[in-house]
Parts: C-alpha cells; structure tokens; sequence
C-alpha cells in the first residue's frame, strides 16, 4: 500500500460515482453497505462492501479515485482509476460486468 502523506477523507463525487458503478456494474445479492474507516497504514478510506453470488467483496475508496479490491479469500489488489476496478471486481467473481453508460 502506498505511503500516507496526509489525512484526506475521499470526496463526495468519488464516492457517489463509486457507488453509483458498483451498483449498475455488478449483479448484487443484498443492497451495498457502506462504512468511513482507516486502513491498517492509517489511511482514510470509505469501505463499500456487497455480495454476489454469495461472495463477499469490498471496495476501499480512497481520495483522489484510488481503490482497494479485495474478493472472498483472494489477495487485495489495488486500482487507480474506476473502469480497472470495476473490471478486476468482475473478473475475481467471475461475472460478466454490466453495460454503464
């Protein structure tokens, strides 16, 4: 994970939009969760966590659209940008992502 250089929440925008994808993207069990939380490296980052086909899965959102992917028992992978991040999330659970427009 990288080094933090200062406290910075992320921003409404980044978590509307985050949100927002991960709804239309992906097929969900149960409506998406959300919490405000510091990584273990003392980061600032808003935790989105959901459910597909019975797998649980969390996205980090962190300032500036930086994200922490972590699927099931898989290892953590990181993503700078949403369209990577949401194509990772699919990949891991093996589904097809859905059209955004």
């Amino acid at each position: 994970m990288r080094k933090v250089k200062s406290i910075i929440w992320p921003t409404g925008s980044e978590l509307t939009t985050t949100w927002r994808v991960l709804q239309v993207a992906l097929p969900l069990d149960e409506p998406l969760r959300g919490e405000w939380r510091f990584s273990d490296a003392g980061a600032p980052n808003y935790r989105i966590t959901g459910s597909t086909r019975e797998v649980t899965w969390t996205v980090d959102v962190y300032n500036g659209f930086y994200f922490c992917v972590k699927v099931g028992s898989l290892p953590a992978d990181i993503c700078e940008q949403i369209r990577p991040m949401v194509n990772l999330v699919c990949r891991m659970l093996r589904v097809p992502p859905r059209k955004i427009s």
